[in-house]
């Protein structure tokens, strides 16, 4: 349909979207060949951009130049310090569940200002991050299945069977009594503490001077390493 529209318009389509069924494979950044013949046929020229924020990039009317005491005042070291602490709080690592998170002074590595219209700009900030993370780690699941054969009917310390072997000669009996361990106790879960350098990418639209809230657009751990008492 929008390819019909652009095609009877005469006019040119921005196609967003990160879903990979739309990417051609073998040609990263270029879109899928079925949908790339649909729109030669159509004669409609379609851009094709993985994210609003690669549009926006490439099709701003002019990138300013941002001086770092600007930007500080634009985005308050505070303020990235929440921001940060809340995403990561609660969330699940390969390590385990962060618990805890202090977060030092980010430090800027790059700013953008693109503008995208007389009054509108959108901002872009790069900073990587040092953090001491609290983990904890996942409860290790054990089932000692020769020594509990029973366990899944229960927890019994002496567990009685009668008549499970048929007596037919003297001395068998036909009543018999199996002594289970008593269950071990829930291994506690683990927390370790992890040292961390996370590399941090903030985007927030701009009308005039005003800025709106905060966005993160990426995180990574650059450094991720437990630290080992002596």
């Amino acid at each position: 349909m929008a390819l019909n529209f652009a095609g009877t318009n005469k006019q040119p389509i921005a196609f967003i979207t990160d879903d990979s069924h739309f990417k051609d494979k073998d040609n990263d950044g270029k879109l899928h060949p079925t949908l790339a013949e649909d729109a030669g046929a159509r004669n409609v020229a379609v851009s094709y951009y993985e994210s609003i924020y690669a549009f926006i990039r490439a099709n701003a009317l002019a990138i300013i130049p941002v001086a770092h005491d600007e930007i500080n005042l634009l985005i308050r070291h505070e303020e990235i310090i929440q921001l940060l602490t809340k995403t990561l709080m609660g969330s699940t690592i390969r390590e385990g569940t962060i618990n805890k998170v202090e977060v030092s002074s980010p430090n800027l590595v790059d700013v953008r200002k693109y503008q995208v219209s007389t009054d509108s700009f959108y901002l872009e900030a790069s900073y990587t991050v040092p953090a001491q993370l609290l983990v904890q780690g996942a409860v290790p699941m054990t089932f000692d299945f020769p020594s509990k054969p029973f366990s899944r009917i229960g927890k019994p310390s002496i567990l009685t069977i009668d008549n499970l072997v048929e007596a037919s000669h003297p001395g068998v009996f036909s009543t018999f009594s199996l002594f289970l361990p008593s269950e071990p106790p829930t291994p506690a879960p683990t927390e370790k503490l992890f040292l961390a350098t996370i590399s941090l990418k903030l985007s927030a639209r701009m009308v005039g001077t005003v800025r709106e809230p905060l966005e993160i657009t990426s995180l990574n751990f650059l450094e991720l390493y437990p630290v080992i008492n002596s």
